[in-house]
Order: C-alpha cells, then structure tokens, then sequence
C-alpha cells in the first residue's frame, strides 16, 4: 500500500526528514493506549496523548464524507480533529474534504485502497496504520482521528486494533431490501447513521417505517436518521462524538 500518487505528504515536522540521522531526531509521540508492535493491547485507564479513533463506513454514495465534513466543521473549535480517507483509485474524498474548507488541507492523509478482490485485508490496515501514526506524530497533540472506509464492510475496512468505535452510514433512499441486506456489516457498528431522511420523506416514505427498520437493522446500537440538508452540523451525531470523546480521555471504556 502507499501513500498516492501525486498527493505528497506535507513537509515534515523540522528536524525530520532526509538526511536527519537517529541520534539528532526529536522523539516521535508514541500512540500509548495501543501495543505499537501487537496493535492490539488497549490501555483503559489511561489516553494521555492518544487520539480517539473512529471508523466512518457506508456504500459509495451513502453520505460517509458529507457526514465527515459536518463533523469537522463543527468539531474542529472544539478538539484537534484529522481524517484519514482510503481511496480506490483517485484521492477524491480527500480533495472534497480539503477544498470545502472545513479541516485544514495537511490535516487530511488520503490512504491508497486495493479495489475489491484486489491485496490483502492485512496490507489495507498497515497502509491506515501508517496513515494514522504520521499524523499522531506530526499533528500531536490529536483528540480524534476519522477514519473514512472504501465501503461498507466494517470488518473488512476496521479491525478492532485501528479505531476505537465504528460508524455505519446508511442512505434513507436506498430501500427495505438493501438496508436490511445490511444486517451482518453493521453487527461490528457502534452507531447506525442513516442520512438523506429529507429525499426518503420526498420518495413517500414514512418517518415511522424509515426508523423501525432502522432500528431492526441496527439491533442493539443507537441510530441517528438524519437530513444534512436540514441539519448541516449533524447535532446528535456530534454530541454522541463529544460523549464518547469525554469518555475516552477520562480512560472510560467505549462505546458508552
């Protein structure tokens, strides 16, 4: 996996970089609440330094990066955000991300993503490591990093040792058959967001229904149905983030 093409990394921090030996570079921020060589051991207690991490799943066209833009416009006066983004094959996420403004360009890493059949899982999730820990290092101190995935199978976009909470994104619009046809992705899934509520009430379709399927679809996790065209800031979703941001620096376990 790498870094595309095209889209250099930002300039390094000073005193990092090419022909910068070991002896004289300033020590890297370490992620604490993880095991940097199993990846795996969270710590609970205590996140001193450590970014929550949080997975942005959904179908191509579902709203993932439309919700994350909301976030950071609104989070972004209230913690140190930075976003990662995999990519099939051009860094558009990224570039929409960077030029509606709303998160500073160098605080977004495009992440290049094998298409469907194509590497492996384990390649994938070194490429999100990698993207993750550069901007911990570089950006430190991070409250929270999003993770945007490719699409939307949780397992195969996150495992448990890269983020701490995993969000499904859902298209109102998209019907019965394909919302519940996601019943096994979103198992894995902290939160359900279903969006475009407002083009589901154009289509005919009832509030009511849309949220009980919602909440079959959802089983145990909380569901948020919203319109991003009639609440741009996507409020509950933000005061669910601040919850849960809350409880990660106090080193509650979460979700909450």
């Amino acid at each position: 996996m790498r870094r595309l093409a095209g889209h250099p990394d930002p300039d390094p921090a000073p005193g990092i970089g090419p022909g910068t030996s070991a002896a004289t570079d300033p020590p890297v921020p370490r992620d604490p609440g993880r095991d940097p060589a199993g990846r795996g051991d969270r710590v609970t207690s205590s996140r001193p330094g450590t970014p929550l991490r949080v997975g942005v799943a959904g179908r191509t066209g579902s709203g993932k990066t439309a919700l994350i833009a909301a976030l950071c416009r609104v989070m972004a006066d209230r913690m140190s955000v930075a976003v990662v983004t995999n990519e099939v094959a051009m860094p558009r996420d990224a570039d929409t991300l960077r030029s509606s403004g709303v998160i500073p360009g160098e605080r977004v890493a495009p992440v290049f993503t094998e298409p469907a059949g194509g590497g492996t899982g384990g390649e994938d999730l070194e490429a999100n490591f990698e993207a993750v820990d550069e901007l911990v290092s570089r950006l430190f101190p991070l409250d929270l990093v999003l993770v945007e995935a490719a699409g939307d199978d949780l397992d195969a976009s996150f495992g448990e040792e890269l983020v701490d909470l995993r969000v499904l994104v859902l298209d109102a619009t998209h019907g019965e058959r394909i919302l519940l046809g996601t019943d096994l992705g979103v198992l894995g899934a902290d939160l359900l967001v279903v969006t475009k509520a407002d083009l589901a009430r154009r289509e005919g379709i009832a509030p009511a229904w849309l949220e009980a399927i919602a909440h079959r679809v959802a089983g145990d996790a909380p569901v948020i149905v919203l319109s991003l065209r009639e609440d741009p800031g996507a409020a509950e979703v933000v005061t669910w983030l601040l919850e849960q941001a809350a409880r990660w620096r106090a080193g509650a376990p979460v979700p909450a």
